[in-house]
């Protein structure tokens, strides 16, 4: 079992399972010259009809107005799409993506990363 504490969220995973990490890249719209480190981890153990995690990582910014939406693979249902984290169970094999937006330190600027499995 793995736990820590990342800003105001804490998490916790049972093992085994297999880490990825994405660096993702980040529209930044009319702030690109400002470096944010926006992450998304990935945390899985590689089987069809097991739990994979999606974790919208900002280490030193607070992010608000989350919202994540299934852009390209099989259809795949998740919870709380409005939150850093997302949890789903894909059913079949296939390549799978997922869009974010959200805001970066109360800004009115939206931002987005897309991450592919």
């Amino acid at each position: 079992m793995i736990s820590g504490n990342i800003g105001n969220s804490f998490w916790l995973l049972h093992a085994p399972f297999i880490f990825l990490v994405a660096v993702v890249a980040v529209d930044l719209g009319l702030n690109s010259d400002i470096d944010y480190d926006i992450e998304i981890f990935q945390y899985d153990n590689g089987d069809i009809g097991e739990s994979t995690e999606l974790i919208l990582l900002a280490t030193s910014n607070e992010l608000t107005d989350i919202l994540w939406t299934q852009v390209d693979g099989p259809d795949v249902e998740f919870y709380a799409r409005n939150t850093k984290v997302i949890s789903f169970t894909p059913q079949e094999s296939g390549s799978y993506s997922f869009d974010v937006q959200y805001r970066i330190d109360g800004s009115q600027t939206v931002h987005s990363a897309t991450h592919s499995l």
